[in-house]
């Protein structure tokens, strides 16, 4: 057993950069969980729409009756025709990307109100969190987090243990950052 304090240095650098690895990948992931679940309302919205519209080309009788007549399919339904331009589904669908814009800037709004605030006591509370924290409220966490979690290990990587690929990781963050704002 040898307790050199550089290995152990090396090795506590080492699972920062991990852990700073594994919060970049939950926030891609996390986006990607939040695009699907975006496109799955504009589907359902366009499917909600599509089916109002089937629903008042069936015949007065059928609907009341509540019959469904399967054996003969209707002109909308009919395989070999390609389906008909559906104006309102194309309005559902921007309809409901409108609301989702709208919910995204009013969750950034108070995102802002939230962190122009005193942040003492959150941020005591993200010092204190952990790896197996964010493994275990993967599910309650956005991108937004992860990438906060992930620049606080890098940064405790790099500049705390010296970890080489978290100080050209930082750098090159710096650098694209300092691009962008120039141009």
């Amino acid at each position: 057993n040898n307790n050199n304090p550089n290995d152990l240095q090396s090795t506590t650098g080492e699972i920062s950069y991990q852990a700073a690895i594994l919060a970049l990948q939950n926030a891609k992931h996390a986006k990607q969980s939040h695009e699907e679940r975006l496109l799955r309302e504009q589907y359902e919205a366009m499917e909600k729409q599509q089916q109002k519209r089937r629903d008042r080309e069936k015949p007065l009788s059928d609907r009341f009756r509540g019959k469904d007549d399967d054996s003969s399919p209707s002109k909308a339904e009919d395989v070999t025709s390609p389906p008909p331009k559906d104006r309102a589904a194309g309005m559902a669908i921007v309809k409901t990307i409108v609301k989702q814009s709208r919910r995204e800037r009013k969750r950034e709004a108070v995102k802002i109100e939230t962190w122009s605030g005193s942040n003492a006591q959150q941020d005591k509370k993200d010092n204190e969190d952990s790896v197996d924290t964010i493994e275990e409220g993967k599910e309650e966490k956005d991108e937004a987090y992860y990438r906060k979690m992930a620049r606080k290990y890098m940064e405790e990587a790099a500049f705390r243990y010296g970890h080489p690929l978290a100080l050209v990781r930082l750098a090159n963050e710096a650098l694209g950052r300092a691009k962008s704002d120039g141009s």
